[in-house]
């Protein structure tokens, strides 16, 4: 008897087996799989993040420590990585985990508020973002009173209120607003600064 003929794959069935050959080997060894959440949840959670956050960050190693396999349990006890502790880290008096929930309610806040320079006042703000930095927070936020966007440092607000009232766009859509007014913002002190550096330039060049 002949041997039964090999079909050749169709497109559609082509295009599954060399994806599926693809995930295979484009799927990550998994020390690396463990490594990537411990270390984001170190350097981003545990060491910059608010008291809430961090106790948050170490209830989920733990329960990565305890779901792990033997094998993979070193890459936890003694890992290759190191997060270096943030020193002087400014301490704030409000409760970050309050402005969490005005942003994902879309609530408007009202801050008392102390600049660097000591001067209060009471801001009415659209809070859209916390930002974590080595050793300061951020809240980043539409204020009413400047008609732009603000970045508000967590230890300089005196006291804050989460108001009734919502903000009339939503925080996702606020927050494409403020990427894009950052990067403008970028962009115009980068050619500030290339524009001195020219200027400077030309002054220190000897004529020929």
């Amino acid at each position: 008897a002949s041997a039964p003929s090999r079909r050749k794959p169709t497109g559609s069935l082509l295009r599954r087996l060399l994806q599926r050959r693809y995930l295979h080997r484009a799927r990550p060894e998994p020390v690396h799989c463990l490594a990537a959440p411990i270390y984001t949840t170190q350097v981003d959670v545990t060491n910059r993040g608010d008291p809430k956050l961090a106790r948050a960050a170490q209830d989920l190693l733990a329960k990565i420590e305890a779901s792990v396999p033997e094998r993979l349990r070193p890459y936890i006890d003694d890992p290759a990585h190191r997060v270096a502790p943030a020193w002087d880290r400014a301490e704030e008096v409000i409760d970050l985990g309050m402005v969490r929930g005005a942003i994902n309610g879309s609530r408007k806040m009202l801050l008392d508020y102390r600049d660097v320079e000591g001067r209060t006042s009471k801001r009415v703000i659209w809070p859209i973002l916390l930002g974590y930095y080595e050793t300061t927070r951020i809240i980043c936020a539409w204020c009413e009173a400047r008609k732009d966007f603000r970045s508000f440092r967590s230890d300089r607000v005196l006291s804050a209120t989460v108001l009734d009232e919502r903000f009339p766009e939503r925080p996702s859509s606020l927050r494409v607003k403020w990427r894009k007014a950052m990067e403008a913002e970028w962009k115009r002190r980068k050619a500030e600064i290339n524009g001195r550096a020219t200027e400077a330039d030309m002054r220190t060049r000897v004529p020929k």
